[in-house]
């Protein structure tokens, strides 16, 4: 029996006029815990973390397969 891949979504972070700036704002402070690499700006203001498949990124194996409105299938996926 064959296991389906096991898919890791990678959530955005939106960044409006309204939200908190820097590390004042809560979607930064959860942001930079579930985002790689990611760096709480603190002149920025982050409004909400995203995790739906329109602002998010999913990633298989370390490697991204989809971005918001662009899709990147891997060999033997398709």
């Amino acid at each position: 029996m064959s296991t389906a891949p096991v898919f890791k979504i990678v959530p955005g972070l939106q960044s409006y006029a309204w939200g908190k700036k820097g590390s004042s704002s809560l979607a930064a402070q959860l942001g930079s815990r579930s985002i790689p690499d990611f760096e709480i700006d603190d002149e920025k203001p982050y409004a909400e973390v995203c995790p739906y498949l329109l602002c998010s990124r999913v990633v298989l194996d370390g490697q991204t397969i989809h971005y918001p409105c662009f899709y990147i299938i891997p060999e033997g996926l398709s």
